[in-house]
């Protein structure tokens, strides 16, 4: 773990200032300090120094995961789009191939910042998953934000229609780790960054940072070895006591910390269940 690149990171954070983010303002932020740093993981630590709330936190891991899983580089946000509309209203996305050209149709209902993203990871649900990649600017491509979005509310989150989108090519999966335990370990990465950023909690910081060495050492790992699952657990349960340790402060700094809050512990369920012999998050 680079600390000086992390110490650097929060003095020119403070130096930014510390008025309200929205979303494109972010995007400024996360394009101009954590696109140009080349240690992955260090990515997400860093997009989290400068997030200003927990959607923002939720962001720079989950760019990490995704691209990490799906091998993904780009200097605009990605997005992993899988959920369908579990009523049956709305088709799932179904792809055809036409002249040479794969094409997809039908709908995908939840789509991560679909206000400023500017890739889609397309998930297609049929006897084997397949993964495509689509860009924002793709003809018959509809995306459409939510209006009552709750939890992460700052976060735009809407829904995908395609109609006869062509993919720009077909991904693969290239990491053996779980998809949520990536996302885990990235989200609790840039939530330790938020942490060291806030000035009343400086006496904090070298605790925060040894989780930051052992959340790195295992983002290193395939977390196949029982010692590495064993770890993942014991650093998820010594975060959740971390954060519980400077919770208050953090409650009365962070916009929306009540309301968001769930995004720190929701992750603690799928690991205690890897952690369990033979069986998946």
């Amino acid at each position: 773990m680079d600390r000086k690149l992390l110490i650097n990171a929060v003095r020119v954070s403070r130096a930014i200032g510390s008025g309200p983010l929205d979303e494109a303002a972010y995007l400024a932020l996360w394009q101009s300090h954590v696109t140009p740093i080349d240690d992955p993981f260090m990515r997400s630590v860093v997009g989290g120094i400068f997030a200003d709330r927990l959607a923002w936190v939720f962001v720079a891991g989950y760019q990490l995961a995704v691209r990490s899983v799906f091998s993904v580089e780009s200097d605009r946000w990605v997005a992993y789009v899988a959920s369908e509309d579990r009523s049956g209203t709305l088709p799932a996305v179904s792809v055809t191939h036409v002249a040479g050209e794969t094409q997809l149709t039908g709908w995908k209902t939840w789509v991560a910042a679909v206000d400023h993203v500017g890739e889609l990871v397309v998930r297609t649900n049929g006897a084997q998953a397949e993964h495509y990649l689509v860009s924002r600017e793709s003809t018959g491509l509809t995306l459409s934000a939510k209006a009552d979005v709750s939890f992460l509310g700052d976060l735009s989150q809407g829904s995908a229609e395609f109609s006869g989108v062509v993919v720009q090519r077909q991904l693969q999966v290239i990491d053996e780790v779980p998809f949520n335990l990536r996302e885990a370990l990235a989200i609790y990465g840039a939530l330790c960054g938020l942490v060291l950023a806030q000035p009343m909690l400086e006496a904090s910081s070298e605790s925060c940072l040894d989780l930051l060495d052992i959340a790195a050492g295992l983002w290193a790992t395939s977390l196949c070895e029982p010692n590495d699952i064993q770890q993942l657990k014991s650093f998820d349960q010594n975060l959740q006591g971390f954060i519980a340790s400077v919770e208050d402060d953090l409650a009365a700094t962070i916009p929306d910390w009540d309301r968001d809050r769930r995004l720190v512990s929701m992750y603690s369920p799928g690991i205690a269940r890897y952690s369990q012999a033979g069986v998946q998050p």
